[in-house]
């Protein structure tokens, strides 16, 4: 080790991994018995494996860890370890586990929380350059005992997300909206107050780790304050509920441009899932059912631009905008003018292209006519396609018994679908239930409209979902008379701004 920043990089786990994959693979190979090689061209070859694998190994690893240790009660014959970086997640190495259950490699890192994977145990790992860390996972104690350069750190980090499992019927918005403002404030501190006492007794002197531990303190603090008020909106019935003048303001000890915030795993999902916050004071919100919903802008774009305004570091302006971004332009109002602020205000290349990706397969999506020519059937078991509405504007639900939202707007289909029913074909799409089931949530909703459901085993069930990029549910589509999607992700039916539109649409109708 040279400046506790260097290692030789261990051979163990290579060595075995080239007898462990390659052997069998030359030996099973087709090409070795049609070509009848011996095992003498078979040795040589390993043997020029066994070279590359060991030079490769001899140099030297800027910013190495050293991981060794043993996995007990488990036959897993791999160690997964993983970045926390939810814009980018990568594997960062993989360690053989030889038959005694013992691992050893030297990894290169930056400072920062990782994740390790063996069988169904995984949990959040901190490592920074120098460390040398052995460990052992019992995986029928869901236990990790920690040893070495590293160990304490790690140790504190496994007792905080053993709290954090216990605290969680307490430290989450569903138990929050269920108090006042004062009784809510006091559960905060109370719960950050946990965290901070667990901290103190732990006798760690890394200040980088300390430093960052009582910045996720802080954020999850900060978090729950920013969200309290829209989650008393969202889910109760005060929906014109406000916090008092005297309400603390977050950020009060958190520099949001702090670049070395990143390294939190937590940091970036947490700027890019307050649209609330951010917007309260700038645009015209309000609560429509269970949405956060925007009088008189887009409020994506609007969240884009506050986004661009409030955080001045690019690096973290860029993550922010890219995560939010991946999470909304499937479901964004405009889609070209989300697109083009994105890009006015992102300057990641990669991010860049993801997005650009996504964005081309969304524009295509409104030209495709799978939804018209898809097999369905219907209540009495015939198949038919949506073409049969030729000449009307058609607005279709897909929906899935399992998803909440979609039960919820049933009676608002049911209104529209008899409002509009001379001048606009309703339709529900039924997706992942069983036909059985289908059946009974039509007749105990009483479903109107004219309601099918995907064949099952049909590829096109598959090829339907895949390039309307359906993830989720309900989703709506709006149809003009030739088929053509007018709009892939419409208005819910107790949006008001759906029937502006159907008004609108009828109103210029040929």
């Amino acid at each position: 080790m040279k400046d506790g920043r260097r290692y030789k990089r261990s051979c163990y786990g290579s060595f075995n991994s080239v007898f462990r994959f390659y052997k069998p693979v030359l030996i099973s190979s087709e090409n070795f018995w049609k070509k009848k090689v011996n095992l003498y061209n078979l040795n040589r070859i390993l043997y020029a494996l066994m070279l590359v694998v060991f030079f490769s190994c001899e140099k030297e690893v800027e910013n190495a860890v050293l991981i060794s240790g043993g996995l007990v009660s488990s036959k897993s014959e791999f160690l997964v370890i993983k970045n926390r970086d939810i814009t980018n997640p990568k594997t960062i190495d993989t360690f053989y586990v030889n038959k005694k259950g013992e691992f050893k490699d030297t990894i290169s890192v930056a400072l920062g929380y990782y994740k390790i994977e063996a069988d169904n145990l995984n949990f959040d790992i901190y490592l920074e350059p120098g460390f040398n860390l052995d460990l052992i996972l019992d995986q029928e104690k869901s236990k990790v005992y920690f040893k070495g350069i590293g160990a304490d750190e790690n140790e504190y980090l496994f007792s905080r997300q053993k709290k954090r499992q216990a605290l969680k019927h307490i430290d989450t918005y569903k138990n929050f909206v269920k108090l006042d403002e004062e009784e809510f404030l006091k559960m905060n501190d109370s719960i950050g107050g946990v965290y901070k006492k667990l901290l103190e007794d732990t006798p760690i002197k890394n200040i980088d780790f300390l430093h960052l531990e009582r910045s996720f303190i802080a954020l999850n603090m900060d978090y729950n304050l920013m969200s309290f008020e829209v989650d008393k909106k969202l889910l109760t019935d005060e929906k014109d509920y406000k916090v008092s003048i005297n309400y603390p303001k977050p950020f009060s000890s958190i520099d949001i441009n702090n670049e070395t915030l990143l390294k939190l795993p937590f940091f970036i999902p947490f700027l890019a899932n307050n649209h609330y916050y951010f917007l309260k004071d700038k645009s015209d919100l309000f609560v429509k059912g269970k949405f956060l919903k925007c009088k008189n802008c887009d409020i994506d774009v609007a969240y884009l631009k506050e986004i661009d305004k409030n955080i001045t570091n690019q690096k973290i302006k860029n993550k922010v905008s890219y995560l939010i971004a991946k999470w909304h332009i499937i479901g964004v109002d405009s889609l070209d003018l989300f697109y083009k602020t994105f890009k006015a205000i992102n300057t990641d290349a990669y991010y860049k292209k993801d997005i650009e990706s996504t964005f081309n397969k969304l524009n295509k999506v409104k030209k495709i006519r799978s939804v018209v020519e898809t097999k369905l059937i219907n209540r009495n078991g015939d198949t038919t396609t949506l073409n049969q509405y030729n000449g009307k504007f058609l607005y279709v639900d897909i929906w899935a018994s399992s998803c909440k939202p979609c039960l919820v707007e049933f009676p608002s289909f049911n209104k529209l679908a008899d409002k509009y029913i001379r001048n606009i074909t309703f339709v529900g799409i039924n997706v992942w239930d069983s036909n059985k089931r289908w059946l009974d949530v039509l007749n105990k909703h009483e479903l109107k409209g004219n309601q099918f459901q995907l064949i099952e085993g049909n590829s096109t069930k598959v090829d339907l979902t895949k390039e309307l990029e359906i993830n989720s549910l309900p989703r709506y589509l709006l149809l003009d008379k030739y088929g053509s999607i007018i709009d892939f992700n419409e208005a819910a039916p107790s949006e008001e701004r759906l029937q502006h539109k159907i008004d609108s649409l009828l109103s210029l109708r040929e």
